[in-house]
């Protein structure tokens, strides 16, 4: 245990000899060896000790010491939601039900220990920033529209859920937005990006034009991307969803329904590119789809595509230059179903009651995993084995606010996007 002193105490002591433990905290660099050593939670309670070491732990230095990894997700931000919407937006707001936390196992570095329930509510709460829609997350940060009652007025924010600190993104020139993706990559730059995608008016059936507009955490300020207009063939692009863009490969990433090939925005080059979407499998056709899960985890891009509400499935992931999409898992969890009889249809849908909700990858495909939603239950797959455990059961959360008044039925599809939790220091 190393022992800390005030300033005060130690010119008090100034006649004995300097202890070890002084030393240490006397000598920023071996500090700060020791300090991005520690876990999230009592490396941000540090801060408090002096002026030195809260300006210390805020330095970029060592928060890019620091910096996650796809090893560090160590749970889930889920939605609760009365309706099954495909993303988050401000016009989806009054079917937002709150918050779950899902926490996730992480062998090598545990973020949660017995008795931490209360801090693990407390990572759905927001100082000043209540309800909040998260729309995605990025290496610890997260882009979210909400209400900020400091300046008393909606809007949209980059939120760091381990220090609670947060900043509303300044109103972007253009109406008419469509979405907005947070690129960031703590690795390549302490600075993060956001992506706005705005539609123009368009009198063409074939056509729709839209622009896009950076913002730049380094510049405060947005601006029009190189390219500045975009037009959008209709025809093939009829259904891609903009609201849900993932940041991966730097660029951030659209899905296409509807039988549709994807879009990509890469950040760099400003550049608009297509991504081939799988085929159907023999006999399948595209209506019978149901895309279940499309994100990134340790710089992996997967999509999972249920055909006929089946219990067997492929995992796909795309390659790096965007030439298409190969199988990396195939996975049957028809065992879960028999374990979880509830899963298997849901009164009045035919919809088989689960929903993919994550895809962790671990150093292995042993240690790799998808997390599935089965009612209020969160499930843990082993996608190499097939063994399965249950994460945690929703249903005994029960913190008295309104999913109280919603049954089991009306909530045991809709489980909106989740969002990974990595604990991090980053600034916004």
């Amino acid at each position: 245990m190393i022992l800390i002193r005030s300033n005060e105490s130690r010119a008090k002591a100034s006649n004995t000899p300097t202890s070890s433990a002084e030393k240490v905290v006397s000598k920023d660099d071996l500090l700060t060896e020791i300090l991005i050593r520690l876990p999230a939670k009592p490396f941000v309670r540090f801060k408090s000790v002096s002026k030195n070491w809260n300006s210390l732990i805020s330095s970029p230095h060592v928060v890019q010491l620091r910096n996650p990894d796809h090893s560090s997700v160590s749970g889930l931000f889920v939605h609760a939601c009365n309706y099954s919407l495909i993303c988050w937006n401000e016009r989806s707001e009054h079917h937002n039900l709150g918050l779950e936390f899902i926490p996730l196992k992480n062998g090598k570095n545990p973020t949660y220990e017995p008795g931490d329930d209360a801090y693990i509510r407390s990572l759905t709460s927001f100082p000043n920033l209540p309800r909040v829609i998260i729309l995605n997350s990025c290496h610890g940060l997260l882009l979210c529209f909400g209400y900020n009652e400091v300046e008393g007025k909606h809007g949209h924010h980059i939120l760091n859920p381990t220090t609670k600190k947060f900043k509303t993104l300044p109103q972007p020139r253009l109406n008419r937005l469509d979405g907005l993706c947070l690129a960031y990559d703590p690795s390549e730059s302490p600075h993060y990006e956001v992506v706005g995608l705005f539609r123009s008016d368009s009198s063409s059936w074939t056509e729709s034009y839209f622009h896009v507009e950076i913002y730049s955490s380094q510049t405060g300020s947005w601006r029009p991307s190189a390219g500045n207009s975009y037009t959008l063939d209709l025809v093939n692009f009829p259904e891609t969803v903009f609201c849900g863009g993932v940041y991966w490969n730097g660029a951030v990433n659209w899905l296409g329904t509807g039988g549709a090939d994807s879009l990509y925005f890469n950040i760099d080059q400003e550049r608009l590119g297509t991504i081939p979407m799988p085929p159907a499998p023999h006999g399948m056709v595209w209506y019978t789809k149901d895309t279940t899960y499309y994100g990134q985890s340790g710089g992996h891009l997967h999509l999972v595509e249920l055909y006929n509400h089946a219990t067997q499935f492929t995992v796909y992931e795309l390659e790096r230059d965007y030439s298409g999409w190969f199988v990396k898992y195939n996975v049957d969890i028809s065992a879960v179903g028999i374990a979880f009889p509830e899963m298997m249809r849901i009164p009045s849908t035919g919809h088989i009651g689960c929903r993919v909700l994550d895809i962790v990858r671990g150093e292995s495909d042993e240690e790799s995993y998808m997390v599935i939603a089965v009612g209020r239950k969160f499930i843990e797959y082993r996608v190499v084995d097939g063994g399965f455990s249950t994460i945690c059961d929703a249903s005994q959360h029960n913190d008295g606010d309104d999913r109280q008044d919603f049954d089991d039925d009306a909530l045991r599809y809709h489980w909106c996007n989740a969002h990974e939790f990595i604990p991090s220091l980053s600034r916004v």
